[in-house]
């Protein structure tokens, strides 16, 4: 695993480790309802099972960037110790990819039902998709595709219901890879 050597500590990145919750910044708060419902299951094992992913920013000082409800919890519960896996912005990409947080579909190469399932998915996940048709966005993307595209401004102009702001909201599920 890469060790984090640029700084004047040595962090394995990757691998479980036992940090201490004081030494874990929490970027937001999660809901007090579910931090206390949490904690008391964690107050029984005293450990937490999933572990938090943290960034190290500093030595003995790290920000969580997943599962902050579970750090939150354990400084609820009391815990001294949370398991964490720390990461760096590599790693950190790949946690969003596997966890499902992120994930991007190559409109040059997709088949019409892929495209329909992920529009479908993704226009449950963003209210600006709400009015598009999946069925006819995808049939449209599969019959006017192009290598020559370098984004998807060319959907709106094929009358399909994509707009400038949809076109903007499907850039962050979409790529453009011949």
């Amino acid at each position: 695993m890469p060790i984090l050597d640029d700084a004047p500590f040595a962090i394995t990145l990757g691998e479980l480790q036992r940090i201490p919750c004081k030494f874990i910044e929490l970027k937001a708060k999660s809901n007090p309802l579910l931090v206390k419902s949490l904690a008391r299951t964690l107050g029984g094992p005293k450990r937490n099972v999933l572990p938090v992913i943290v960034k190290p920013i500093a030595e003995d000082h790290y920000e969580a960037v997943f599962n902050q409800l579970i750090l939150e919890a354990a400084q609820h519960a009391k815990l001294d110790f949370i398991w964490c896996i720390p990461v760096d912005d590599e790693l950190q990409a790949q946690v969003a990819d596997e966890s499902g947080q992120v994930f991007q579909i190559n409109a040059l190469t997709a088949t019409e039902k892929e495209l329909i399932e992920a529009l479908t998915y993704i226009k449950s996940l963003d209210a600006t998709l709400k009015r598009v048709d999946p069925s006819n966005v995808a049939k449209v993307i599969v019959a006017s595709r192009s290598p020559a595209w370098k984004d998807l401004k060319p959907l709106t102009k094929l009358k399909c219901g994509i707009g400038v702001k949809t076109v903007k909201a499907l850039g962050r599920y979409f790529v453009l890879q011949g």
